[in-house]
């Protein structure tokens, strides 16, 4: 085996070396789709008869890798979707100011980091600039060995191995590291993580909580997918992850509310998403009223036939579906009124965003009973750990609202260039409960 791989290699090399010096064009791919189907080339070849039944944890993985890069790819769409909405918002500076400069502009510009780049990091990366597409000069990589990423690095990605420089850079900040390397990696990077900075991890050996103490940061998202016994294997060999996320049977599979192809993910990560955009406009101080509008245009754009012929049964996002009389209570663990002093020192304490005392910091008490007052702000803080651990009013909302997990499914496809029917809907009828972590 060992001498054919020799002779193949040479054989190929040698063939490159004649196309190079400009032979006839077109033997060289002809030759590789020759190779391609050679069975002594596949992964499964060699391997015993009665081992062949663990080939099906290859589909797994691969389904995992194309499913987690799918749905980060999704979780930008939408990052910098809103941050060109807000940037169209007039930036208030003072009551009686508003500024549109360019610094404003740059503030607004969403930067993407990766700490960690190794298989997944480089098909994350290749999702990232193609898929989004993220700009280059708005994506920087830390990485152990920063000049492996030749190709990388022409296209114009800054890879370096600085993770301290790279988180504090960064306003979405993926870790794709092992689990071994990650308690080192977040003792350099956490003192610099801004509050505002949303980070992603796909460390799943690391449960939440347990990653909220060694960033001392709230701001996380992170994925959690679970698996069927049995499956179709739609995720194909040998195809990039950026080329597997045009292929339409793959888009569905990705789906948040799909089970096709035997990877399902938890949708507490839906909540986390969702209030994850909520804090990004909440550190731009937008008021909770204007960001309900920027929710509805960014998830819910698209619409069903059934939307027109009966608009009542059409979603819209409204302040009780994340917000309630006890899950304000549980926010601030105190029974007193969101407008009052006690409030306004508890969200000035440290791991809450300061925001200037003369706005007010409570949501409007009309739709929400018990409140006591009438007044407008933006929303407060969420820790995003605890929404994707605990149970939210978004929790109990989205799982009672069919049409709503539908058009999110749609918006979903939608980004990804793919239309589908009302008929095409995936459902999973029981909602998965969130996964518990524990310290």
């Amino acid at each position: 085996m060992a001498s054919w791989w020799s002779g193949t290699g040479g054989a190929v090399t040698g063939l490159g070396a004649e196309l190079h010096q400009g032979s006839q064009p077109g033997i060289g791919a002809l030759e590789m789709e020759m190779l391609d189907d050679l069975e002594s080339l596949r992964f499964e070849y060699g391997i015993p008869e009665e081992e062949r039944y663990w080939l099906y944890l290859q589909g797994r993985y691969r389904g995992l890798m194309i499913k987690g890069c799918a749905h980060a790819a999704f979780f930008c769409k939408m990052c910098y979707a809103l941050s060109k909405l807000l940037q169209e918002l007039p930036r208030t500076i003072h009551p009686r100011t508003v500024s549109f400069d360019a610094a404003a502009m740059e503030e607004e510009k969403l930067t993407v980091g990766i700490i960690g780049c190794g298989h997944l990091g480089k098909q994350l990366t290749n999702v990232l600039l193609k898929v989004v597409p993220v700009p280059v000069e708005n994506l920087q990589i830390s990485t152990r060995r920063p000049d492996s990423l030749v190709e990388l690095r022409k296209q114009g990605v800054r890879c370096v191995y600085d993770n301290a420089a790279v988180a504090s850079w960064a306003k979405v900040l993926f870790l794709c590291c092992l689990p071994a390397q990650l308690p080192n990696i977040c003792l350099e990077i956490q003192s610099k993580l801004e509050k505002s900075c949303t980070v992603y991890s796909f460390v799943s050996a690391i449960p939440l909580p347990r990653l909220k103490s060694l960033l001392n940061h709230t701001n996380i998202l992170r994925p959690q997918y679970q698996f069927v016994e049995e499956f179709d294997n739609i995720w194909g060999e040998n195809e990039e992850v950026p080329s597997a996320l045009h292929d339409t049977t793959i888009i569905r599979g990705t789906c948040p509310y799909n089970s096709l192809g035997g990877v399902i993910l938890n949708v507490k990560w839906i909540e986390g998403l969702c209030y994850a955009l909520i804090n990004i406009c909440t550190a731009r101080s937008v008021f909770h009223s204007q960001v309900l509008k920027l929710l509805n245009k960014l998830l819910l754009p698209v619409h069903l036939e059934s939307c027109m012929t009966d608009p009542a049964s059409c979603p819209k996002f409204q302040l009780t579906d994340f917000m309630n009389k006890s899950y304000v209570r549980n926010l601030y663990h105190k029974r007193v009124s969101l407008c009052s002093p006690a409030v306004l020192e508890l969200t000035l304490r440290p791991g809450w965003l300061q925001t200037q005392r003369s706005a007010c910091l409570c949501l409007p008490s009309a739709r929400i009973k018990g409140l006591q007052h009438h007044c407008s702000g933006p929303f407060p803080w969420f820790d995003l750990t605890t929404v994707q651990t605990k149970e939210t009013p978004f929790s109990q909302h989205i799982s009672a609202t069919r049409s709503l997990q539908d058009h999110i499914s749609l918006v979903y496809c939608e980004s990804f260039d793919l239309t589908i029917s009302e008929d095409e809907l995936p459902y999973i009828s029981t909602v998965i409960q969130p996964l518990e972590d524990e310290e």
